[in-house]
């Protein structure tokens, strides 16, 4: 009891000599993300620099799920200067919740730390509170490595999330040779090996693994340039030598090769590391190409444009002369050109005057030129300084620069408009009119106001769409069509309806004739399908037994006959049917029969006259 008094009381006393010297303590390790935090400081005077150092060890240590204790002792033990004093773990207690399974939640290293001389006393005390981190499983984000050119520096940087922060390997597969990983994820080196290399990189930390296949392809470096072949001393007539250089640097150590060819175009053959080419044509004229040769680090380089050179000599002269005298406008002059080989056999010849040339000599205006009348301008020659020669030439007439038309009298559909135009010209007052001819009428579409029928003609008209002036014509009437019956009246035999059917259109119907005079619209029904005319029974009853022609009338035509025939059982003649009727009908039967269909053509003009 006495003994935790004592330490009690010591703990207090430290705690106020440390708050009074103004030394708390709060670490922050900023690299790792980490706090760690001393929750209970303490120190006695006796050894305050050892619990300073300790305290610092202790916010340096980096702190993971694979952090002991022995750990946090070595750290604190490291930082002791001081051969006299010890540090020592109490028994107290240190926490880990760092089971595989619980990896991911947050821990703590709990503890106490005692400072002092040996042998161990209760002097100075650091209650140890120490949170571990959250910590995930590592996942790779970057890992599609560039190709590399051998012999180049390459450098790629694979990136994984995951904390604590993972370790990279190569775990099958093969690196271009000259290339290594770090386990920090750096890919880097000097690839010295073509070809193409897959393998699979892992990230790993404490709490997984992740995996990822790459491939990089190693190529040659680009070849270096070089510049066009020159020709070396003087060709023979079967032989010529050539040189080359490089356009830029060598970075490669490439040699360069040479080509000849008889035309411009680049050989994909015959290359050779020497520039002399013998047994040529003589008199020839030839190509030749330099480009960097192939080495262990380099492609081939491009070809250079071809240097044409010609073989000895037979002199070859230049096509080019050379003025050794200028000609001037009244004398001669002298060129001359040389071989192309050998730069002799010079040849020579005259070249004739130029004469006075007043094509491009200065200008003065002598007399400006109006519209109507002409002007005068002298040319100097273009060598005028050097012969004084000038001419007087008249210039022409501008003739009118006329103006575009303006309408001063507009045209309409019968009556001519007039426009001017006026001479651009300054000082110049001409004025031109000509006349616009009447547009005449602009018609729209024909419209039909009255619709022909089989026995009218029409009318349709146009109204112009400037001045509303209307035209007609007329429409001829339509030809008529006759339709079939498809099924006629029939015999009726005095009860019920008698129905027929037209093949006709039903929105075309017009009236029904019997022996050319319309049949009352009460008499009977029309209806659709193409046109079923039913007679009624009271129509019916008023017709004598015997044979009857209806016809039926459409906008469009007429209907072929269709047949009735009435019998009866009662010998009484029908309501409004007498003996006269019937003598009648009897007699005229033969008559109807032949008529019936110019009888309803000429009822048409009737249409009041029913029955």
């Amino acid at each position: 009891m006495k003994t935790k008094k004592r330490v009690f009381a010591l703990l207090l006393t430290a705690m106020m000599v440390f708050a009074m010297s103004g030394m708390g303590f709060t670490a922050d390790n900023t690299a790792d993300g980490e706090r760690y935090e001393s929750i209970t400081p303490l120190r006695e005077q006796t050894s305050p620099e050892a619990l300073i150092a300790a305290l610092a060890a202790l916010a340096a240590l980096p702190v993971s799920n694979d952090t002991t204790q022995a750990d946090i002792m070595a750290a604190v033990e490291g930082a002791i200067t001081n051969p006299n004093l010890q540090a020592w773990w109490a028994t107290s207690g240190i926490i880990f919740d760092l089971t595989p399974a619980t990896r991911s939640t947050p821990g703590h290293i709990m503890g106490t730390i005692h400072l002092g001389f040996a042998p161990p006393t209760v002097d100075d005390v650091v209650i140890v509170n120490i949170p571990i981190p959250t910590f995930t499983p590592p996942i790779i984000t970057t890992y599609n490595a560039p190709n590399g050119t051998i012999g180049d520096s390459y450098e790629f940087q694979f990136l994984a999330t995951g904390s604590p922060v993972p370790t990279w390997h190569i775990v099958s597969g093969d690196l271009p040779s000259g290339l290594y990983l770090s386990g920090a994820g750096l890919l880097s080196g000097t690839p010295t090996t073509l070809g193409t290399f897959t393998f699979e990189v892992q990230a790993t930390n404490i709490l997984g693994t992740s995996w990822r296949t790459g491939t990089i392809e190693i190529n040659f470096a680009t070849g270096a340039a070089v510049n066009a072949p020159t020709v070396v001393g003087t060709p023979t007539t079967d032989s010529i030598t050539v040189e080359a250089t490089f356009a830029g640097a060598n970075m490669g150590g490439q040699t360069i090769e040479f080509a000849v060819n008889t035309t411009s175009t680049t050989p994909t053959i015959g290359w050779q590391s020497s520039g002399t080419f013998a047994g040529l044509t003589p008199y020839t004229q030839y190509y030749f190409f330099a480009r960097s040769a192939h080495n262990a680090t380099h492609a081939t380089g491009a070809a250079s444009t071809g240097t044409a050179i010609r073989t000895y000599c037979q002199h070859d002269m230049s096509s080019t002369w050379t003025v050794r005298t200028a000609p001037t406008c009244t004398a001669d002059g002298v060129e001359y050109r040389v071989c192309t080989i050998c730069n002799g056999n010079e040849e020579t010849r005259a070249i004739a005057a130029l004469g006075h040339d007043l094509t491009g000599g200065a200008q003065t205006v002598i007399r400006h030129a109006t519209c109507t009348v002409n002007g005068a301008v002298r040319t100097n020659c273009v060598r005028y300084a050097e012969c004084g020669h000038y001419q007087i030439n008249p210039t022409a007439t501008y003739g009118h620069d006329m103006g575009a038309w303006s309408v001063t009298t507009s045209p309409t559909c019968t009556t001519a408009g007039v426009e001017t135009r006026n001479c651009q010209v300054s000082g110049c007052d001409h004025v031109e009119t000509r006349s616009i001819p009447a547009l005449g009428h602009d018609f729209g579409a024909w419209t039909v106001t009255t619709a022909p029928t089989i026995t009218t003609a029409g009318v349709e008209t146009r109204t112009c769409t400037r001045c509303n002036t209307t035209e007609t014509r007329a429409v001829a009437a339509l030809s008529p069509n006759t339709y079939a019956v498809t099924q006629h009246f029939g015999t009726w035999s005095g009860t019920g309806t008698a129905s027929a059917t037209v093949n006709a259109p039903h929105a075309n119907f017009v009236r029904l004739l019997l022996n050319g005079t319309a049949v009352a619209p009460a008499n009977f029904t029309v209806t659709a399908g193409s046109t079923v005319i039913t007679l009624n029974q009271a129509f019916l009853n008023t017709l004598s037994d015997g044979e009857y022609a209806f016809v039926a009338e459409f906008t469009s035509g007429t209907s072929q006959n269709i047949n009735l025939t009435i019998t009866s059982a009662e010998s009484t003649p029908k309501t409004g049917a007498g003996t006269m009727i019937l003598w009648i009908a009897l007699s005229f039967s033969g008559m109807l029969g032949i008529a019936v269909m110019s009888k309803a053509k000429f009822a048409a003009k009737d249409p009041s006259r029913t029955i």
